[in-house]
């Protein structure tokens, strides 16, 4: 046997000019379909390929949700599932920023959308009894989210064929309220309670209670 062979080669820098630019993927955010701050709401992000909308599958997508008001949120970590699509399930009493941004892969770059949902917050009302004499009180009290403490609530009854306001309270730093209510006549008479929308939520009303007057 002879001595093995050796020798040399040159290999040519790689033009990296050749190299094809990355695809941007087309990112898409879905707002809830229900904006209730009662309801769990779901944000959905589809990423695809921008030309033929091929779907990108375990995309790693991280999904911050900002309230207007109170502690930001800790990011979420999701990863698309076969039709592109992830989803992120949140709860807030009020509006709320949403940030996206897609994690770069081996041929598509990062991607960062924004987005905002508005927010029904959640208030209730109830009666302290629901049968009176006329002449005496009952109460009308309630709660809404600690969020909106220093907010006007309005008590309306319907009267006439519509709904009339007769008072207001400011939400309490615990978020309740409560108001008095006298009746001098017979009859009866129902009522609810209004948080009008601001610039950090949308307008919600209460359930209808109604008082009986004998």
């Amino acid at each position: 046997m002879g001595l093995p062979a050796t020798g040399s080669f040159t290999i040519d820098p790689y033009d990296v000019s050749t190299l094809p630019a990355p695809v941007i993927p087309l990112v898409e955010v879905f707002n809830p379909a229900t904006n209730a701050g009662s309801e769990v709401n779901v944000v959905q992000v589809k990423v695809t390929r921008p030309t033929t909308q091929q779907a990108i599958r375990n995309a790693q997508v991280t999904v911050n949700i900002t309230p207007e008001l109170g502690n930001p949120r800790v990011p979420q970590v999701v990863y698309t599932d076969a039709e592109g699509i992830a989803a992120v399930r949140f709860k807030s009493q009020v509006d709320a920023g949403i940030s996206v941004a897609t994690t770069a892969g081996a041929w598509y770059s990062a991607v960062t959308k924004s987005s905002s949902v508005r927010i029904r917050p959640t208030i209730k009302a109830h009666l302290s009894v629901a049968v009176i004499r006329r002449g005496t009180s009952a109460r009308l009290t309630g709660s809404t989210s600690t969020l909106l403490a220093g907010e006007r609530v309005y008590r309306q009854t319907y009267s006439g064929g519509r709904w009339v306001t007769r008072a207001y309270r400011i939400v309490s730093a615990t978020g309740t309220y409560s108001f008095k209510v006298t009746v001098p006549t017979a009859g009866r008479r129902v009522y609810r309670v209004v948080l009008p929308s601001t610039s950090h939520h949308l307008r919600v009303v209460s359930r209808t209670r109604t008082l009986i007057i004998r």
